[in-house]
């Protein structure tokens, strides 16, 4: 307990008793103690019930004037501070995941944040591009609804986290070739990470043809040597 709290408490506990000392010396010099003391009582209990009111009015309708009398004044002092504290600590998990979303949405690959069910939580432009997403309508929908490719369905109903899918037709241009990765981040979130592997396929390709070519080339003049 803080220095200023257990000052507060220390003046009403304090102010209550210097209270009922006067009701009770007013009390014995006036033989009326008994009925003194239930008026007093009485009247202190209804201040705190006011109190209490004012606190919970404040606090329905967000107030920033608080009761400023006795324990009350440090009740309302820590809620102050609580909210304050509060607001830092969401104004920082707001700035992280404005961070988050911004550094997702400058990615070239697609990004996609599913809850637990596999539903749509978010994604970046670039998985609109390349799923054919819109933002609009598609988010909440599970994403196994919008994808419907067969390897994909069925690559989702495995286990995709120990699997990397690679050479799936994009569902918005046939001509694409993507790549699919889950990735488990916090307690039941999941990032699908889609890309577009249609250059390296054709690199590939091109890789293959060249020493396809080569060899055949090759054949030829090392047949007429050996023979």
């Amino acid at each position: 307990m803080s220095g200023w709290l257990r000052r507060s408490w220390r003046a009403s506990f304090l102010r209550l008793g210097l209270i009922l000392a006067a009701v009770i010396a007013v009390g014995t010099l006036t033989g009326q103690l008994a009925w003194l003391l239930v008026v007093a009582l009485a009247s202190i209990l209804v201040f705190h019930l006011w109190q209490l009111r004012q606190l919970q009015r404040a606090l329905l309708h967000k107030r920033q004037v608080l009761p400023d009398f006795g324990p009350w004044r440090s009740v309302a002092e820590l809620i102050r501070r609580r909210g304050a504290r509060d607001r830092i600590v969401r104004r920082r998990l707001l700035d992280a995941l404005q961070a988050f979303r911004s550094a997702a949405a400058a990615l070239p690959d697609g990004t996609v944040v599913l809850n637990a069910n596999g539903k749509i939580e978010w994604f970046n432009a670039a998985a609109a591009r390349l799923l054919g997403l819109d933002p609009r309508v598609d988010q909440g929908t599970p994403i196994a609804h919008l994808v419907r490719h067969p390897r994909v369905v069925q690559w989702l109903a495995d286990d995709p986290q120990e699997n990397l899918l690679l050479d799936v037709p994009a569902p918005i241009d046939e001509n694409l070739r993507l790549s699919f990765r889950m990735i488990s981040y916090g307690s039941d979130l999941r990032l699908l990470v889609v890309r577009n592997i249609s250059q390296l396929l054709h690199l590939e390709q091109v890789r293959r043809d060249f020493v396809a070519n080569v060899s055949h080339e090759l054949r030829t003049p090392l047949t007429v040597l050996a023979g």
